[in-house]
């Protein structure tokens, strides 16, 4: 696929396009019931035929792992965008709402530089109530019309900004457990009473830098270089955590290792394979101070339990024996960890709207129905309806098995080749046990997942982000001259249909199986439990086992087993044949990975626009195209398995 040469905005709009255009006209030929490009050159895989259907070579075990992470002595957090929400999505909902031009307050903010309005309120120069006037002056002149600014900032100090995002909550408290220093690095302002806005609790750090009342803002250098001296260390013993380019270049130009927080769990799931560390466990140190199990913020957030509320209820109502220090741990948005001394619950709460309910009832129906399977699943305790506990309805379950060993670290960082093999063996050998239970009439009523069904519902997200990027083609009159160009996606959406596997096997799928999904035993590698169920439906099992072997895509090193070795793990255990049309499985999963990726991007992308001018900074516009060609890099491969099934199928009409 040929590069894109423009910088700017318009490079990574092309690159966009490039992964979403849609083909118009016939570009590819029927070959025994198999679509192929007629231009694309012999592909091989790790230098052989695929006719031989061999392992990727990011699957493969040959590739050196990584050289250990240097000795880190801090991390360094910022608070908008890491620790608490981003500013960033609540001004695209302001300027929508009070139809402002979109990227207004963004320009507004970039205006004058460090000596504009914003930084000048960031550094504590002026107050607020000439920070509404002269800023509010600034968006109206640039927007045409009237922007209300007071309500901006009404809303930018207000309750909802002002919650700890939990994952992040517990990776700073695990990481002054483990002996390291934690600094909190932000540009805050004045609140109209005189005083600094800072909702979090300064007591979590071990130093607390603000812009306000140091009179310094980031990016200057020197707010990064006061940091380190009072956290007393050096620039390359330091790991810097922040949501916005500009921020996260000043910091790796003194030295400082960073992280660019898109999403707080993948954030926090790289600052593992940093640190070292597991900053997300199901075995939380209760030998702690209790107080350093308390949240980093003075709010808790809307979709985490309330803790006090909750051990109340079930120390009186359920009789449950919770001792007085107890930890909260964020999995899933809607799926926590109650830790006691001895024990771990789970905490299923219900998120809003009709899906929310889907989820919860589905769990509940599964979990209900599986008690005494003697299956590795939660054991359902209680089931509450009344919304005055901790606001609405929420299930608990006990982790099965006396708890145990919970990854959240894909690469498996720190493990050896044969512990790499021995997890993704385990959660096979799992998956097997529940797909040979006996479908339970109680069950009937879950969804059905047919195979179809997946190709379609994912189609059409692809094909929602290809329309959004036409759209925005043609409101910025992008030229693209590139429409004929057959993308791996559009492969891919043409070959899935017209491919669909023959068999119609049923079975209980889990819906979501990853290493994250699963509890392993303390002392080895084998399951004890698969958590959330919310996704459970009826269909075909491969679905399970596929999206298991897809992880592999997104690792390398020594060990990891190919996905031909696991399928073929759990056919023998099933007792059947080797499936022969494994590939089509693993490249519909790899399909859909790369949709949910590109949607990822394509979200980012909207909201980096409004802080920083991609058209003149190239270097931040480059950065967003190489995650572009990560997307196509998994596209990809994807299409690479579906080549490797069209020779099978070929080969075996010939």
């Amino acid at each position: 696929m040929k590069m894109c040469v423009l910088g700017g905005v318009d490079a990574v709009r092309r690159r966009m396009m490039m992964m979403t255009v849609r083909v118009q006209g016939a570009h590819a030929v029927r070959l025994c019931g198999t679509t192929l490009c007629p231009s694309r050159r012999s592909l091989h895989w790790s230098g052989r035929p695929l006719t031989h259907a061999p392992s990727s070579p990011r699957f493969s075990s040959s590739v050196t792992p990584p050289p250990p992470p240097p000795p880190y002595e801090a991390v360094i957090f910022d608070m908008y965008g890491v620790l608490l929400p981003s500013p960033v999505t609540l001004a695209t909902e302001f300027e929508s709402q009070h139809g402002v031009p979109q990227g207004t307050l963004g320009r507004a903010i970039r205006a004058g530089g460090r000596d504009g309005v914003w930084h000048r309120f960031m550094r504590g120069h002026i107050g607020v109530q000439d920070f509404i006037q002269a800023f509010g002056q600034l968006c109206s002149d640039l927007a045409g019309c009237p922007v209300p600014i007071g309500s901006f900032y009404s809303a930018l100090i207000g309750e909802p900004m002002s919650r700890p995002i939990p994952v992040m909550s517990e990776a700073v408290h695990s990481i002054r457990r483990s002996g390291l220093k934690t600094a909190l690095l932000t540009n805050n302002f004045l609140l109209p009473n005189g005083q600094p806005f800072m909702p979090l609790d300064p007591n979590t750090f071990d130093v607390v830098v603000q812009s306000v009342t140091e009179g310094l803002s980031k990016p200057d250098p020197r707010i990064f270089e006061l940091c380190l001296s009072r956290l007393g260390v050096a620039p390359q013993r330091a790991i810097f955590l922040g949501d916005l380019i500009f921020n996260t270049d000043a910091a790796a130009h003194l030295g400082i290792t960073t992280i660019q927080v898109t999403d707080a769990a993948s954030a926090v799931q790289e600052l593992e394979g940093l640190l070292g560390l597991r900053l997300r466990t199901l075995t939380p140190d209760t030998s702690t101070d209790s107080s350093d199990s308390q949240p980093i913020g003075r709010h808790l957030t809307a979709s985490q339990p309330i803790k006090e509320q909750l051990t109340d209820y079930l120390r009186s109502q359920r009789q449950l024996d919770i001792s007085e220090e107890v930890s909260l741990l964020q999995i899933r948005p809607t799926l926590h960890l109650l830790s006691t001394r001895g024990q771990q619950l789970l905490i299923r709460t219900q998120q809003e709207g009709p899906v929310g309910t889907t989820c919860l009832n589905t769990e509940l129906r599964v979990l209900k129905t599986l008690s005494g399977s003697g299956l590795p699943v939660p054991v359902l305790v209680h089931y509450c309806q009344d919304p005055c506990v901790i606001g609405g309805p929420f299930q608990v379950m006990e982790v099965c098995g006396g708890g145990g060993r919970h990854l959240t670290d894909l690469t498996l960082l720190g493990h050896s080749p044969s512990d790499r093999r021995a997890v993704y063996e385990a959660m096979i050998d799992a998956l097997c046990r529940i797909h040979k239970h006996t479908l339970h009439t109680h069950l009937a009523a879950l969804p059905v997942l047919s195979v179809d069904q997946k190709v379609a519902m994912w189609t059409q997200r692809y094909r929602k982000l290809q329309d959004a990027a036409l759209q925005s083609s043609r409101q910025t009159s992008t030229a693209h001259d590139e429409e004929s160009t057959e993308t791996p996606m559009e492969r891919l959406c043409a070959w899935l249909p017209l491919h669909l596997p023959s068999r119609h096997a049923h079975t209980l799928l889990h819906g979501d199986y990853r290493v994250s999904s699963v509890v392993f035993h303390r002392d080895r590698w084998e399951v004890v439990c698969v958590m959330d169920w919310a996704h459970a439906a009826i269909g075909d099992p491969l679905l399970d086992v596929t999206a298991c072997c897809s992880q592999l895509a997104s690792v390398s090193g020594k060990g990891f087993p190919s996905p031909e070795e696991l399928i073929g793990r759990y056919c023998e255990r099933m007792g059947q044949a080797m499936c022969s049309d494994w590939r089509f499985y693993m490249s519909l999963q790899l399909f859909c990975q790369a949709v949910s990726n590109q949607e990822e991007v394509a979200a980012e992308f909207q909201a980096l626009k409004h802080m920083v001018d991609l058209d003149t900074d190239r270097e931040h516009s480059d950065k967003l195209v190489q995650k572009v060609a990560a997307v196509e890099r998994l596209a990809e491969l994807a299409w690479d398995f579906a080549t490797q099934e069209g020779f099978r199928l070929f080969n075996s009409d010939t």
